[in-house]
């Protein structure tokens, strides 16, 4: 083997060795960047769930309907259709199950016997009539129906009618929930 022949085969070993610790490096990055990017989709999914758990509005329509919001925050909301789910406090039995799609809200008891909510009562007053009362300034159209009761006259469904503004059925949700704070 000629002088120049071990030149160009220990120049070409050195760039080879370079070529293959850029290579390792690129490689470690490259996993490194796909661990952060699986934590960064964790921590989205854990945000998603509260989000959903605690807005009328689910996590994946929340930035659409926020910049929706910003432009037209008393104009009708359309081609909503929501369902949020309300736990006891400190149990796992469901409190009320409420449906929203746009212009009404159907809020279903389950456990009726559990909440024992009668049309007459204080709790009935205070978490649902005098929020919608508050409501009825920007809603003037809005309509409450008991629509079933039970044998023993609790309150197992209501309908409410003609809520166009998604601040007003947070608002009704968020008093709905506030029912979980009561012992029972």
């Amino acid at each position: 083997m000629s002088m120049e022949l071990e030149k160009i085969i220990k120049f070409l070993t050195n760039i080879r060795n370079q070529l293959l610790e850029s290579l390792n490096i690129k490689e470690s990055i490259i996993q490194q960047l796909k661990a952060d990017f699986e934590e960064t989709k964790s921590i989205i999914r854990e945000i998603d769930t509260f989000i959903n758990a605690n807005s009328i509005i689910s996590s994946d329509k929340l930035i659409d309907t926020e910049e929706f919001l910003k432009l037209k925050s008393k104009k009708k909301i359309e081609n909503v259709d929501v369902t949020k789910k309300v736990y006891f406090k400190d149990t796992n039995n469901l409190l009320a199950m409420i449906k929203y799609n746009g212009s009404q809200m159907e809020i279903y008891f389950p456990n009726p016997d559990i909440l024992k909510l009668t049309s007459s009562e204080e709790r009935y007053l205070c978490y649902i009539i005098e929020p919608l009362l508050k409501i009825k300034n920007a809603e003037p159209n809005l309509n409450l129906k008991i629509e079933n009761k039970n044998e023993k006259n609790f309150i197992t469904k209501l309908l409410i009618q003609n809520i166009y503004n998604i601040e007003s059925a947070e608002e009704i949700f968020k008093s709905i929930e506030n029912l979980k704070e009561i012992n029972f």
